[in-house]
């Protein structure tokens, strides 16, 4: 190699050092290359007048350490590169842990009013609609708004008509599933760090709402309506799996799965940070602040199902006392239930026998359906 080709390898594997050095420095990494070491390579890639067995020394000394040099330098950054990586990842999965914390909250707000909605005396005894539902979860008069909540209205466009089909104040059954808002949801303050300043909005809203059957043919489902139907749980053999009726929503809005009523509710909760304080109103700004941290979203979904079982389902339903006595042959093929006290008297020539609805061999047969609920 001659003198010359020398010099030009030199000069380049010191011109990459110091370009490593410099990059360094510009991604604030804790480790540096010395410019003392940096103009040493420079000088002797640049020296001339010395001996050529001193030249061939050089040639091969300053290689060997430029080499040596360039791996150990990418090993740290590469070491230095993946630790800011888990830095970064362990910082995001402490804030995501912490929002996911706070989104929890809500879901257990919605159950809550799932459960005050169900059995609100407002439905009445019977099934109620989707429309019945909807209104009583809206016009609650502060029953279902939480005193730190704002209730919030949730849009979706899905019959391709300009404008957005709202609530007039007077939902029946037939335009329910027209509309094209739900006001079942809420929004509340959330203070994520515990420094007595809000910073954060938690938002969860209570889906209810079934696709009609009539539709699924030409348009998908809105958000504002339930993605899936109720599990069914009824566990039927092969032989009986093509008697089984489920799956086929009421004109209420309920499903049928065997001998009972289902219906989904579905929970859409997430907690997003404050990122600007300006936008709320100025009375409210003192006890807000802008989030401080990398900024994330956690939602959570949640599915329940919850079931009726019809009135009409007993055979004999009776809210106070049941009596059965001094009458004649009697055959009673269903299910009973009284509120109250149940007095069976039969003489001998006029037995009072209770059947079971179909055999235990029956496809549909259920122990359920021939029970006997006495005082409830």
């Amino acid at each position: 190699m001659s003198e010359r080709n020398q010099k030009h390898i030199n000069q380049f594997f010191a011109n990459l050092i110091a370009r490593i050095r410099k990059w360094l420095i510009k991604i604030g990494s804790p480790y540096r290359i010395s410019r003392r070491f940096v103009r040493a390579l420079l000088n002797q890639a640049k020296g001339q007048g010395q001996a050529r067995k001193t030249s061939r020394q050089s040639g091969f000394v300053l290689p060997v350490t430029a080499m040596v040099t360039l791996v150990v330098t990418l090993l740290v950054v590469g070491m230095v590169a993946q630790s800011s990586q888990r830095a970064k990842s362990a910082s995001n999965a402490r804030v995501e842990q912490v929002f996911t914390s706070n989104a929890k909250p809500a879901i257990d707000r919605a159950r809550l009013k799932i459960e005050g909605l169900i059995n609100d005396d407002a439905l009445g005894r019977g099934t109620p609609s989707e429309a019945k539902l909807d209104q009583v979860v809206t016009l609650d008069f502060g029953k279902y708004t939480f005193e730190d909540e704002t209730r919030l209205q949730v849009i979706s466009e899905f019959n391709g008509v300009g404008g957005i089909n709202v609530d007039d104040g007077d939902v029946t059954d037939n335009d329910i599933n027209t509309l094209e808002n739900v006001s079942t949801a809420w929004r509340f303050p959330i203070d994520t760090n515990n420094n007595g300043k809000f910073d954060a909005f938690g938002l969860y809203s209570i889906i209810f709402r079934t696709r009609p059957q009539t539709s699924a043919t030409y348009r998908r489902i809105s958000p504002i309506e339930v993605r899936a139907l109720p599990m069914d749980e009824s566990a039927l053999s092969a032989t009986c799996a093509g008697s089984a009726v489920s799956g086929a929503a009421t004109t209420e809005g309920w499903t049928q799965s065997a001998d009972k009523l289902k219906k989904s509710f579905f929970v859409y909760a997430i907690t997003i940070p404050i990122t600007d304080v300006t936008v709320l109103p100025s009375a409210e700004q003192a006890k807000y602040e802008s989030f401080v941290g990398n900024q994330t979203f956690a939602a959570l979904e949640l599915q329940q199902d919850r079931l009726r079982s019809p009135i009409n389902n007993n055979a004999v339903w009776f809210e106070g006392d049941l009596e059965l006595a001094n009458i004649t042959r009697f055959n009673l093929n269903g299910r009973i239930y009284t509120g109250a006290s149940l007095m069976v008297g039969a003489a001998t020539a006029n037995p009072i026998t209770l059947y079971q609805v179909s055999s235990q061999d029956s496809c549909y047969y259920k122990e359920e359906n021939s029970k006997i609920l006495v005082a409830g």
